[in-house]
């Protein structure tokens, strides 16, 4: 009970059976959002009004999918049995109550009401409903929810607000809240993808950057890049590495050093990648199947 207090949020949980009782939480964190992975045995877990009033300040959403077995929610007027892979929202200041017979093993993000706000319009709709991890958009924020261990928030490879960023794209998506047609969100894309070259030199470019030079939203930009296809992420990657390759093999640069040419493509921010040069290599080759020098040498012949 202390460590699940001391982890989540004040709660009561309640074992199947005193016998063989037991449990663990790991837990890290991206930047806002925090990643819980809970494993146990049967036990029911709950959030009354009590412990509401005595966690004040334990104000968060969750979204909360079990991996192995059956389980049950009952929360904001709803009561489902799901299956393995369902994921559901849960508003912490609402009572809920989460049964698992068949043990726990259970994947939470917790994340800030404002960060939600911003990617669910009326997130109070989706409290306790259950999207299909199994199909369709369910799936692809299924699969990248599990994803997103503990040790992979703690060591993630790239800028933690990129993967928030991605995660509160695929949330707006599953949940069914972006009104948009893939032929209206063509406009919003190609406006974003036309001012991002310009900025391509700043290390720490973020999405928000882009939405705001675009006169965008940052939801709207990321609806944008999930109905073209390629994230965010993927799409500035991309273009640096095209202007790199660019500078790579013209000679008229042949006195700037590789590490000078990834810097000047951002790939230059202290705080997200230790090792700069080794970083810029290691992206331009999996995108190029060759190292920078390599495809340098091979331009020169």
């Amino acid at each position: 009970m202390d460590s699940i207090c001391d982890s989540f949020v004040e709660m009561k949980a309640k074992p199947e059976s005193r016998d063989g009782f037991f449990g663990s939480i790991l837990q890290s964190h991206l930047s806002a959002v925090w990643v819980y992975e809970t494993v146990g045995s049967a036990q029911a877990v709950s959030r009354d009004q009590g412990a509401i009033a005595r966690g004040r300040g334990d104000n968060h959403f969750y979204l909360i999918s079990q991996m192995g077995s059956p389980w049950s929610v009952h929360h904001a007027g709803r009561k489902e049995t799901l299956g393995p892979g369902a994921i559901v929202l849960v508003d912490s200041r609402e009572p809920h109550e989460f049964r698992f017979p068949g043990g726990l093993q259970n994947l939470s993000l917790q994340m800030p009401i404002d960060w939600v706000n911003r990617w669910l319009p009326d997130p109070a709709a989706m409290l306790g409903r259950a999207i299909d991890g199994d199909h369709g958009r369910g799936a692809a924020l299924r699969a990248f929810k599990e994803a997103l261990t503990p040790e992979v928030a703690a060591n993630p490879g790239l800028p933690p607000t990129f993967l928030e960023d991605q995660l509160g794209a695929l949330m707006s998506l599953a949940f069914g809240t972006e009104p948009e047609t893939p032929r209206r969100l063509r406009k919003p894309y190609l406006r974003c993808v036309g001012v991002m070259p310009e900025r391509l030199g700043e290390a720490g470019l973020l999405a928000e950057h882009i939405a705001r030079d675009a006169a965008l939203s940052l939801r709207s930009l990321h609806r944008a890049f999930a109905a073209e296809g390629p994230t965010f992420a993927g799409v500035l990657h991309g273009l640096r590495m095209a202007q790199a390759q660019r500078m790579l093999g013209d000679r008229r640069f042949a006195r700037l050093s590789v590490a000078e040419i990834g810097q000047r493509y951002g790939y230059a921010e202290p705080s997200h990648f230790a090792l700069r040069t080794s970083h810029f290599a290691r992206r331009f080759r999996q995108l190029r199947r060759l190292s920078p020098s390599a495809f340098r040498q091979l331009v020169d012949q």
